[in-house]
């Protein structure tokens, strides 16, 4: 059960350096690639309530995400004991003053939603910590350190922190896997626009 986790779990390192490098060919603003995600498209009412979270795009569907999602999975399926599959594939940038508000991704149990923080260069000075809250009502903060990942339930609230003004002209970007047992796959599938493997 998703109830026996109590604090968000860290990954350091996670993707191999080819996959972190190939991943942010798609964010790179300065150098974009051909099937570059370095458009992004103003996310003003993500959770219902008209707040600008979030920048987001459109192509995180490319079979490189689904390539990089599997490399989480394996390294999820170790702490967690158990076999998951990816439900959801969804990509964020922020800049300064975009401050999200917590939400849960799914109400379900056994669904976990794995941050990736993938910028290639990161100062601890700008901020753009993730946040979550525990069922216990504990905060738990996780710096932002590029390769570095954070995983919790789905239905924890969680947002993620813009950068500060120090970051300049930068954004923060995240890359969130969700993955679900296999029992509930189909279910969740069901309920989604795009399906995933």
């Amino acid at each position: 059960m998703v109830g026996q986790m109590n604090e968000p779990k860290v990954i350091e390192a996670v993707l191999s350096r080819e996959e972190f490098e190939g991943l942010w060919q798609y964010f790179d603003r300065t150098q974009p690639a051909v099937n570059s995600l370095a458009i992004w498209t103003l996310n003003n009412a993500s959770y219902g309530k008209g707040d600008p979270v979030s920048w987001q795009h459109p192509l995180r569907t490319d079979l490189f995400f689904v390539k990089c999602a599997t490399t989480v999975r394996l390294k999820m399926m170790k702490i967690l004991k158990k076999d998951i599959q990816l439900c959801k594939i969804h990509a964020n940038g922020q800049t300064p003053g975009q401050n999200s508000l917590f939400h849960k991704d799914y109400p379900l149990d056994e669904v976990w939603t794995f941050i990736l923080f993938n910028q290639m260069q990161w100062n601890h000075e700008w901020g753009g910590e993730f946040v979550c809250k525990s069922p216990d009502g504990k905060l738990h903060y996780t710096p932002y350190i590029p390769n570095n990942g954070v995983f919790i339930p789905s239905n924890w609230e969680h947002k993620g922190h813009s950068p500060n003004s120090l970051i300049g002209n930068g954004y923060r970007t995240t890359v969130a896997f969700s993955f679900c047992v296999p029992e509930i796959h189909a279910h969740i599938n069901s309920r989604q626009s795009r399906t995933w493997y």
